[in-house]
């Protein structure tokens, strides 16, 4: 699901720019710590029980406002820092999934491809340059299992990421986490028997649609700016408009399943 909030947005003030190029480098590291224990492994219980973490001066809310594009055009100018941005999502999703719990995963590596990404040159920056972006489960990201939940997967780290996750990558953008999915991913509605059940963080008595279901929910309280889902039968299209975000679901022939594994006999082609 590549969905954009369609809220409008105000710009940072000054002071709030100054505060988002200065964000404290202890800080950083402890909000990081907490983020890597409170992940780790294959469950995310031990997340309900970490309170976020951010710099007292640094308010994420004008940053979680942004538009993509305008967001995009700030970090490449460097009028907002890398690491804030990073921050403020991280701490912004976590809040979500104390709620709706919708993530599966934590790309803690996104920290290293941060710190990589400080180091290009202006014009190396490509058009995603520093965006936080999450990651449905079916896109194999190296180092991480993607399994729909399926037997045959689990402790199988994927070599290579999927050639979406290349494309994205090379763009600039900074996969920080991996939502949460139904089994077989064949489903309006989704609960599973490991993580459990994605609720609709808007109503929590209500459901946040199909197999993107963890995308949208993490989209619908600003927890992502800009996620990647997969839609055979509206799984996109359920989920953003239960969640109240974009939804852009491309032709076959524009972005193709690549590299990923095959979940289902014929499912690439669809």
């Amino acid at each position: 699901m590549l969905s954009v909030l369609s809220t409008s947005a105000g710009t940072c003030t000054e002071r709030h720019r100054r505060v988002c190029s200065c964000v404290c480098r202890g800080v950083w590291d402890v909000m990081w710590s907490v983020w890597e224990w409170a992940l780790a492994g294959p469950s995310l219980k031990s997340a309900y029980s970490i309170s976020s973490l951010q710099e007292p001066a640094l308010d994420p809310q004008p940053i979680l406002q942004l538009p993509l594009a305008e967001l995009a055009q700030q970090l490449r100018t460097e009028e907002l820092s890398l690491e804030s941005i990073l921050c403020s999502y991280l701490e912004q999703a976590l809040k979500v999934h104390q709620e709706a719990n919708c993530l599966m995963d934590f790309l803690g590596e996104c920290k290293e491809e941060l710190q990589a990404s400080k180091k290009l040159k202006t014009s190396e920056r490509g058009l995603l340059y520093g965006v936080p972006m999450s990651l449905k489960d079916t896109y194999d990201c190296t180092g991480h299992e993607s399994t729909c939940l399926l037997a045959q997967f689990p402790e199988k780290p994927a070599t290579k990421d999927w050639v979406i996750v290349k494309v994205l990558k090379a763009q600039g953008a900074i996969p920080f986490v991996q939502t949460n999915v139904p089994q077989t991913l064949l489903s309006f509605e989704c609960s599973n028997p490991i993580y459990g059940q994605t609720l609709n963080p808007l109503n929590l008595k209500k459901t946040c649609g199909g197999s993107s279901r963890g995308e949208g929910a993490l989209m619908a309280e600003r927890g992502s700016i800009l996620d990647m889902g997969t839609d055979t039968g509206d799984s996109i299209c359920i989920s953003a408009s239960f969640c109240g975000v974009y939804g852009l679901w491309t032709a076959g022939s524009h972005l193709r399943a690549g590299q990923g594994k095959g979940r289902i006999p014929g499912g690439g082609s669809i």
